[in-house]
């Protein structure tokens, strides 16, 4: 069994056929049948969701016997948070960004205080240095939990690293930056892809769905699900 988590570059958000996304790819290339590919990537996440489901799901299957074979992580855009929304019991995802997009699971007095702390928080909390700092801790994390319980695996970035989308995706620059080399010293780069990130390959290579003018809303098409499970297929032989 393979394990995936991420956002909706690893869902196949916008394919007409879901099994043309690169985890049901990169699966036929080590040999795993598509009923033993379990994803739990959906589409607007954080990677506080994929870092908690990650090692709550894992557990699960360590208890029961069926450790996966392979885990491939796609780490999402830094900014974004989790939050439990008590009166639905559902979960929030779309909060910090630009503007509110209302959850029509919620009532309209609570989209209303959710676009309050919307603002709020892109007013008085975003920080783009302290998230990707969170997020080189994340990295760590669950290269720990994989270590400790012996499952193979290998992680990258589907958004790139920084609030801006065309900014420099090489990782051990921006560590250099943010002065975090101490946090990149200790990540095994040959499980990570670090000198790039899904969104840059298909930025660069004119390989998505969408508008090239509205980068928040292009994603991976058919033909770039494909290269990027080959880039994928490479890391793990290597």
């Amino acid at each position: 069994m393979i394990y995936v988590n991420g956002c909706g570059y690893t869902e196949g958000h916008t394919l007409e056929d879901k099994t043309k996304s690169w985890p049901y790819i990169l699966g036929k290339k080590i040999n795993v049948e598509d009923n033993k590919i379990f994803i739990e990537a959906d589409y607007n996440v954080s990677n506080q969701y994929i870092v908690r489901s990650t090692i709550s799901t894992l557990c699960e299957f360590i208890n029961r016997g069926e450790k996966p074979e392979m885990v491939v992580i796609g780490f999402t855009d830094l900014a974004r948070r989790e939050f439990f929304h008590a009166e639905t019991a559902h979960l929030v995802h779309g909060i910090p960004r630009g503007e509110y997009i209302p959850n029509p699971e919620f009532s309209d007095e609570s989209n209303e205080r959710l676009d309050i702390l919307n603002k709020i928080y892109m007013t008085d909390l975003y920080a783009p240095v302290y998230d990707f700092h969170v997020f080189m801790n994340q990295v760590i994390l669950l290269q720990t939990f994989f270590e400790k319980h012996d499952i193979k695996y290998i992680m990258f970035s589907a958004k790139n690293f920084t609030n801006d989308l065309l900014d420099d995706t090489d990782l051990g620059d921006l560590c250099i930056q943010a002065k975090l080399t101490h946090l990149y010293s200790m990540i095994d780069r040959k499980k990570l892809v670090t000198n790039t990130t899904m969104f840059r390959y298909i930025y660069e290579n004119d390989k998505y769905n969408g508008d090239k003018e509205d980068p928040l809303n292009m994603f991976p098409n058919e033909e770039a699900h494909s290269d990027w499970a080959d880039i994928l297929f490479d890391l793990i032989q290597r």
